[in-house]
């Protein structure tokens, strides 16, 4: 079956296809039954240092485009139905013809926008953009229009996650604005140079053979024979009662927002970001795990507050669930993994890399250790904190241990591939109608390097043409499930949270990250 799962052609080298498999799979099947649920846009704010004019500065973004694909094949890709699978689709990728053809496909690829506005309105309006996989749709898109400061443009690559992950993209970008450097410095390539067909072999395989190689493992999906189970005991003891779940109350508010998602952003100065971050080494956390505890810290006072203003009857609920729950969930938590490809670790490199190099598991954490922090008096309704070392940094710890409990070797990660490829066979459109967490630390951007010489660090005299002012990244969620994304660029965290309009007001989203911004400050003091 692995065969299935690597680009291969039937038409003597003008089309190759490959089979998704796993996590791709299950990505595309909730895009398609969830409203274009987990779309993925990457935004950078970029600053000319010499102002290019329009018909300079357009032909280069063309001229990128195209050489990028010829680096990165997988931005070149259609996503089609696999008919001969019942929850699968292939990507499908056409080799061009000729430089009109990729000229072509970048005149179809390239969106304009004439309209000046900042990124967060950018963002904002465009959550309303996507598609479903099985629209024959090109997979990637970039977005382009211009700031409202003079000189300054937006560049957005907006992709089903079934086919991009938020590092991928990073990785692309960088290859992508080289190019414009060179380009708007004169230095660039004639594209019409380009020997199509040869890109094709850096067309990846499914994460999951990568993975298999990287591991050194047989390239099969069959998962090991599990030993025998020992014989069972005369007398066995009961099984331990399910959880019980803490979870906001959700009802319809909003059914008609023109993009179904509110977005709201918190932006650390460079001081605070500095601050957090020493905290987080002093407790020896990651900021990863610290924002995650935080984050549940975060949605229960919420919670008790009632700033998404619960009836009677819905938060007389929440607060016995805050009495009587055992853990509140993060539905599922995104780790990278393409890291760990090897060769295919690198877009551009001799065999590629794949579109997608991410995992993701759920966490539990113990209501035991929320109470201690967020607490609640029953005769004056009040909610308040317990702001200790302890009780703070005790969240942070159960959840580094939520972290710690999920094994994420390369073997660990096969196995869940292939759980997630049943998955999507099984999937029920409501499964993300829980209003839980998903989150996603995608890291230090600045300490990738992908991006590093467009940085606002590089001293002036050495910059290139153009420098990355700010990096936006936000999914599309639509349902009552709550994003939760960090990253950091030029020496600022930010953190952005998602959802459906449908089930918040954007005034209760902000309260949310202005309790989440508090409890920074606290474990930052």
């Amino acid at each position: 079956m692995t065969s299935e799962l690597c680009f291969s052609s039937k038409d003597g080298g003008k089309t190759f296809t490959r089979r998704f498999f796993g996590l791709e799979a299950f990505l595309g099947t909730i895009a398609g039954a969830n409203d274009g649920f987990g779309f993925f846009t990457n935004t950078l704010k970029v600053s000319f240092r010499d102002k290019p004019s329009d018909a300079v500065l357009a032909a280069a973004i063309k001229t990128s485009w195209i050489r990028l694909r010829h680096l990165a094949p997988i931005i070149g890709t259609k996503t089609v139905v696999d008919s001969s699978s019942a929850a699968s689709y292939l990507y499908q990728y056409r080799v061009p013809s000729s430089i009109a053809d990729a000229e072509n496909w970048a005149d179809e690829t390239i969106i304009w926008s004439k309209e000046k506005n900042t990124v967060r309105e950018r963002d904002d309006c465009l959550k309303g953009h996507w598609w479903k996989p099985s629209d024959s749709h090109h997979d990637y898109e970039l977005h382009v229009g211009p700031d409202v400061q003079d000189n300054v443009w937006h560049f957005l690559i907006i992709a089903g996650h079934y086919s991009v992950d938020a590092r991928s993209v990073v990785q692309l970008f960088g290859h992508f604005l080289t190019y414009l450097d060179e380009q708007i410095r004169g230095n660039g390539i004639d594209v019409s140079t380009l020997k199509w067909g040869e890109e094709t072999k850096r067309l990846a395989p499914a994460p999951v053979v990568v993975a298999l190689k990287a591991a050194g493992l047989p390239l099969s999906l069959e998962s090991p024979t599990a030993p025998a189970p020992p014989a069972a005991a005369p007398e066995q003891a009961a099984p331990p009662p399910p959880p019980i779940l803490f979870l906001r109350s959700h009802r319809e508010i909003d059914p008609n927002h023109p993009t179904g998602q509110y977005t709201s952003v918190i932006w650390l100065t460079e001081d605070e970001t500095s601050k957090f971050r020493r905290a987080c080494k002093t407790h020896n956390y990651t900021v990863t795990q610290a924002i995650t505890g935080l984050m549940f810290l975060a949605e229960v006072e919420w919670v008790l507050k009632r700033y998404n203003d619960e009836t009677e009857e819905e938060a007389k609920a929440e607060l016995e669930a805050y009495k009587n729950s055992t853990v509140i969930p993060s539905l599922w938590n995104i780790v990278d993994q393409r890291y760990k490809f090897k060769q295919y670790a690198l877009h551009g490199a001799e065999e590629g890399s794949p579109a997608l190099g991410i995992d993701g598991f759920p966490i539990m954490l113990d209501m035991n250790a929320i109470r201690k922090a967020v607490k609640y008096d029953e005769q004056s309704k009040k909610v308040w904190r317990d702001t200790s070392q302890s009780a703070l940094w005790g969240v942070v710890k159960a959840a580094a241990e939520g972290y710690s409990s999920t094994p994420l070797t390369l073997e660990g990660y096969i196995e869940r591939e292939k759980g997630n490829q049943k998955a999507a066979v099984a999937w029920d459109p409501r499964g993300f109608q829980i209003p839980a967490f998903v989150a996603s630390s995608i890291g230090d951007i600045d300490r990738f390097g992908y991006l590093s010489k467009f940085s606002p660090r590089v001293p002036a005299n050495e910059r290139s043409s153009l420098v990355v002012e700010e990096i936006w990244q936000s999914d599309r969620m639509t349902e009552a499930v709550r994003m939760l994304m960090s990253w950091q660029w030029n020496g600022r965290i930010a953190i952005s949270a998602q959802t459906g309009a449908k089930y918040v007001s954007q005034r209760a989203m902000d309260a949310f990250m202005e309790i989440l911004k508090e409890w920074i400050d606290t474990a930052s003091a």
